[in-house]
């Protein structure tokens, strides 16, 4: 009972602060278009709405996660396999991740058996996460044909994954202790692979030789998984 009241506050804490960051940024960001747009030329009227965006983006994100894992511990995550095309699940996710990386993703690529919309969140949470842990790192995303399945990696230059990349899957756990973890609750891998097993893919994290990480997501192709069905 002691160590699940503990929990409750740790998770409250968590959550309480990576809601309060994204909104004071927002206020901050609206009130300064208020009161000062005379003083705000057009260049700075739109960094300011970017900003804002990006932490409207991050907000949502973080609230879709919360929900998703509420679904998840229930058995409710619904799953709706259709005929999905690779480049457009990378490019909604860069999207709602909102992060550049460089691509490396074929146009041809079959198309894989997939629900878009939970094969997004998952790619999204990747790039999330290789986007805070691996800070003035290029991150780059390639994807090609590996027999019936077409794997999509997300690579970085970061700090890697430690001795044991496993743990990063478990809930609420991050890759950086203390007080100098990146934000985030520690939600956003596990949600990723409970995702991609949904689907009938996966997710595995490894170290980039020569230094960084490597997520490789595997999409089992529409082709093959009707050969299944059928």
């Amino acid at each position: 009972e002691a160590a699940r009241e503990r929990f409750k506050a740790e998770l409250l804490a968590g959550v309480s602060h990576d809601l309060r960051t994204p909104l004071a940024t927002i206020v901050f960001t609206l009130q300064s278009l208020q009161k000062f747009a005379a003083d705000h030329g057009a260049e700075g009227r739109a960094e300011l709405l970017d900003l804002a965006e990006g932490e409207a983006r991050r907000l949502s994100g973080l609230v879709e996660n919360l929900l998703s894992a509420s679904r998840m511990d229930a058995g409710q995550i619904p799953v709706r396999l259709e005929p999905a095309s690779v480049s457009e699940i990378v490019a909604a996710a860069l999207t709602d991740a909102g992060g550049d990386a460089a691509l490396s993703v074929p146009t041809d690529l079959p198309l894989v058996a997939a629900d878009p919309a939970l094969a997004t969140r998952a790619l999204a949470n990747v790039l999330s996460n290789a986007a805070k842990y691996a800070k003035g790192s290029s991150i780059h995303v390639s994807a090609r044909l590996d027999n019936h399945a077409v794997l999509v990696e997300v690579a970085d230059r970061g700090p890697g994954l430690g001795e044991n990349p496993e743990r990063l899957f478990e809930k609420f756990v991050r890759g950086v202790d203390a007080d100098g973890r990146a934000p985030g609750l520690g939600l956003g891998l596990a949600l990723s692979r409970t995702f991609m097993e949904a689907q009938g893919g996966a997710l595995i994290a490894s170290n980039r030789e020569g230094g960084g990480a490597v997520f490789t997501l595997r999409f089992v192709s529409w082709a093959e998984a009707a050969r299944r069905g059928g």
